[in-house]
Formats: structure tokens, sequence, C-alpha cells
């Protein structure tokens, strides 16, 4: 592979300079995650969390590649390690959810969790119409039709339209959210 080749160059230059290059090791953890070879991912982001310990986005990554790769419990202590030192990560939040609403299917805790990170969304991306959007549209697919959830999920989206009103994806959004729970409602809004 030409990209990977490309990647073992920039890492072994670096290696000369005394310090690996954090980025071209996340370029080939994304080759590796590309041609279904967790194993060797996984083995590049743990030594990318040793040689960059305060990267933590190398840990939220390694937590992907579990997930990928079927290893609920690893992805679980990885996320858990970045919430230890940053309670209000948002990526970390947005796993930790995922998994508790794919593993755990305790809605109670996925409802505090998923405050946790809409109050996290307000405090460091207060701002970020996609960012809500996309969280929204993620956990209403993922939910069962969880009335719960689908508020949650609706009061998500209602804050990336506050943002940006004009957006008729986040609109339509709104409409199919409310077909999988209230039919009334989505007929309304469409």
């Amino acid at each position: 592979m030409k990209s990977m080749q490309f990647f073992d160059f920039c890492i072994d230059a670096s290696e000369e300079n005394g310090k690996k290059s954090l980025e071209a090791m996340l370029g080939k953890v994304k080759v590796f995650e590309k041609v279904k070879k967790y194993d060797a991912a996984i083995q590049i982001l743990s030594e990318a969390c040793v040689c960059f310990p305060n990267f933590k986005p190398a840990v939220i990554e390694k937590a992907k590649i579990h997930i990928a790769n079927n290893e609920w419990d690893q992805a679980s202590d990885a996320i858990q390690q970045v919430m230890i030192s940053d309670r209000n990560n948002i990526e970390a939040l947005r796993i930790y959810v995922f998994y508790l609403m794919a593993r755990e299917g305790d809605w109670e805790l996925v409802e505090e969790k998923m405050n946790d990170l809409l109050n996290s969304m307000r405090a460091s991306e207060s701002k970020n119409a996609d960012l809500y959007y996309n969280i929204s549209r993620l956990f209403s697919r993922y939910c069962g039709r969880n009335q719960m959830m689908l508020n949650k999920t609706l009061q998500i989206l209602d804050q990336a339209i506050m943002l940006s009103p004009e957006n008729p994806h986040y609109h339509n959004e709104v409409g199919h959210q409310k077909c999988l729970g209230d039919y009334q409602g989505a007929y309304s809004v469409f």
C-alpha cells in the first residue's frame, strides 16, 4: 500500500529527530482501520498513548477501534480513562452513551449521561449547530423508539434549529424523529 509506505517514511523520519510523528501514526491507524486490521491499529494507538500521554483523541480513537472490533469492555475502559481526566469531553460522552444504549440498556443512566453530554455541548460548543444535529440524529436512529430518548434527541435538535433556523435538513430531521413516535406531530411538521 502506497499510503502505508508514506506514513512509515514519515514515522521513520520523525524518529530521527527523537519523537514520532503523531499525525503519521494516526494516518497509519486510519489505513489499518480501512482494511479492517484492527489489532494493528490498536497497537499503534497504544504506542501513541504512551508517546503522547496527554493526547486524549488517541484514546478515544482506540475506543472506536475496539467497538469496530467488537471489544466492548476495552472500549468502555478507554472511554472511562478519558472521562476520569475530562468529564466534559463531548466525544467520550457520545461514545459512552452509545455504549450504554448498545450494551447496558440502562435508560436511566443513558438519560443522565445524555444530560451530561448536552451540558458539555452547551459549555464548549454552544454555537455548533451541526454538532447538535449530528448527535441528535445518531441517537434517534439507535434508540429503538424509546420515548424518553426521542424527547431528548428532539430537545438537542431544537438547539440546532435555534442556532441555524434556515437549515432545511434540521427541520426535516424533526419530522423524521416525530415519525418514530408522534405521528400527529410529524404531520404538523411536514
